[in-house]
């Protein structure tokens, strides 16, 4: 597997955010989906449409609490390798990577990729507050 260095900072962002109706009875993290991008730089890695942004930011707040652990996100949607991952090289590096990416992987500092996620979990959190969705119980 390559894996590609880069002094960049990465940005994990979502576009087209689509929420379908809510009800008490349905399961919350199906309901919200769109465009997820993560991109080093000026670089797009990983660009995919159809993510569960919501199910997508759930695992990362929890891999967030524990972030000396690797990642890998497994979608409901798509179960048959992990959509994306975050692999610790060193105490320092991680790899990004995931199912699509076809063997490549990004190498980038541990700070930096946990800002990125606790950015992109605050975005799509104020987003459904915006959107008028009750945030109290989603983790």
């Amino acid at each position: 597997m390559e894996c590609i260095p880069s002094e960049s900072s990465i940005v994990i962002d979502y576009s087209n955010m689509y929420i379908r109706e809510i009800h008490p009875t349905n399961q919350i993290y199906c309901e919200v989906e769109g465009a997820l991008t993560i991109s080093k730089g000026n670089e797009c890695i990983f660009s995919e449409e159809n993510i569960l942004l919501l199910e997508f930011a759930k695992a990362l707040n929890t891999w967030s609490k524990q972030p000396d652990l690797d990642f890998e996100y497994y979608s409901m949607d798509y179960e048959e390798g992990p959509v994306v991952y975050f692999r610790h090289e060193t105490s320092q590096i991680c790899s990004v990577g995931g199912i699509w990416l076809e063997g490549v992987c990004y190498e980038v500092e541990s700070v930096e990729l946990i800002l990125a996620c606790n950015a992109f979990i605050r975005k799509i959190l104020n987003d459904l507050i915006s959107r008028g969705v009750d945030i109290d119980l989603l983790f």
